[in-house]
């Protein structure tokens, strides 16, 4: 799972730096609640996004729906904070959310040099999760999922089942980078 938040940059440029901190604070608190929340292990925090996994480092039966679950999470939370805001008078928080399904390179402490080591998944699986985020900017959606992770929902469950009913699907997908295309399903910005 990738998580981008729009608008960060225009934000970096024109707000102080203690305002941009105390965002960033506020946004990466909402989020990584709802991964750990939901099962998922907080891969690292990346500027205005983060990255977390499900099945990591054990894998369970549930982790497809968790991911699905821990994403409409996020939006839920988002949308508490904007209505907050919006109180404010601070403009709203947007994120866009890719998700896919696969085998990834778990790796702990090889990343990096000697100086600073650390755990993290790399893989197809991480990238394509990383194009989907970028993807829903462009299918004006919220969240971004694969065909993979939609077969990966089993038919018997429930939670899983009822949440693949909030997503409409946005065909056969470009990936930039990658050769094959993709089928893609989204959840579209209300």
């Amino acid at each position: 799972m990738r998580i981008g938040e729009t608008g960060f940059t225009t934000m970096c440029e024109s707000d102080a730096p203690g305002d941009v901190v105390d965002f960033l604070r506020g946004y990466h608190d909402r989020l990584g609640k709802a991964v750990f929340e939901n099962g998922g292990t907080l891969d690292k925090y990346l500027g205005d996004g983060l990255m977390a996994t499900f099945g990591t480092p054990q894998p369970s039966e549930n982790d497809v729906s968790n991911a699905l679950r821990c994403a409409f999470d996020m939006l839920e939370a988002l949308s508490i904070w904007n209505r907050d805001r919006n109180v404010e008078g601070l403009p709203p928080v947007r994120i866009g959310i890719g998700i896919h399904f696969g085998p990834v390179i778990s790796i702990s402490g090889d990343i990096g040099n000697r100086r600073r080591l650390e755990y993290s998944v790399i893989g197809d699986t991480v990238n394509v999760a990383s194009r989907l985020e970028k993807l829903s900017r462009k299918l004006n959606a919220s969240l971004a999922v694969s065909d993979l992770l939609i077969e990966a929902i089993s038919p018997t469950d429930k939670v899983g089942q009822s949440l693949i009913k909030r997503l409409v699907p946005a065909g056969v997908q470009d990936l930039r980078g990658r050769r094959g295309k993709i089928g893609v399903w989204i959840y579209p910005l209300k």
